[in-house]
């Protein structure tokens, strides 16, 4: 019996990694290999998307009164968390001030930020 390879009208597979990647270099990519970039890229851009799309969102009065409600009627913490986006922390946060001040206790607060830039009283009276 013969031990002849088989002519499959490609060339020969090389086992010398130089010279497959000088030939790997050498030759356009296909439609396939761009395609496959192609649909890469846009599974990258979506992953990221959700992400994008919840950063820096705030809950509304409504929706932190709503997630405590649906708790107190027994819904899951976590599922009311899952369902409105947030995290479960958050939710329990919200459920903390809830039980201890009420309804007002989920309004926003008002925040002391950073002092205001430009003149102020005092630099202006000089």
């Amino acid at each position: 019996m013969d031990s002849k390879p088989l002519n499959t009208g490609r060339p020969p597979m090389h086992t010398d990694s130089a010279e497959l990647r000088a030939r790997v270099d050498g030759s356009p990519m296909s439609r396939m290999q761009w395609s496959a970039i192609v649909v890469c890229m846009l599974l990258n851009v979506l992953d990221g998307f959700d992400v994008l799309v919840m950063l820096g969102r705030r809950a509304s009065y409504e929706e932190r009164l709503r997630a405590c409600q649906l708790i107190e009627s027994g819904k899951s913490p976590d599922l009311v968390a899952e369902i409105l986006g947030f995290g479960r922390a958050t939710v329990f946060g919200w459920l903390q001030d809830y039980r201890a001040l009420g309804p007002e206790g989920l309004r926003t607060k008002k925040t002391r930020g950073p002092a205001a830039k430009g003149r102020s009283a005092a630099g202006a009276a000089v």
